[in-house]
């Protein structure tokens, strides 16, 4: 079973947030770009595939937020696994100190 899920980052800041992620994570971050993705964003790759993006929560072309029930954050973080039993989900929704988790949705 997959797994997807979505965060609101409680931070103004996305250099700061995703310094923060990488202590919590324990996994270095890939700078990215994509017009797409709110722009400039940050990737995170977990040991069995996870995939983890650090997002700026608004469309660049309309300002309109990135994924539905995101409103109010100006962070979000995505999580997709191919596995629901994820430890880094786990560790995830285990760090409130800088996560709400927003959405989670398992599928085939």
């Amino acid at each position: 079973m997959n797994v997807s899920a979505v965060f609101g980052v409680k931070s103004e800041d996305i250099e700061e947030a995703c310094a923060r992620l990488k202590q919590i994570l324990k996994l270095p971050a890939e700078p990215r770009e994509s017009s797409d993705s709110g722009g400039d964003y940050y990737k995170f790759e977990g040991p069995t595939g996870e995939i983890v993006d650090l997002l700026q929560n608004a469309d660049l072309y309309d300002g309109e937020t990135l994924r539905d029930g995101t409103d109010g954050w100006k962070l979000i973080l995505t999580f997709y696994s191919e596995t629901s039993d994820s430890a880094l989900l786990r560790v995830l929704e285990n760090a409130p100190e800088i996560l709400g988790k927003l959405a989670e949705e398992t599928f085939e």
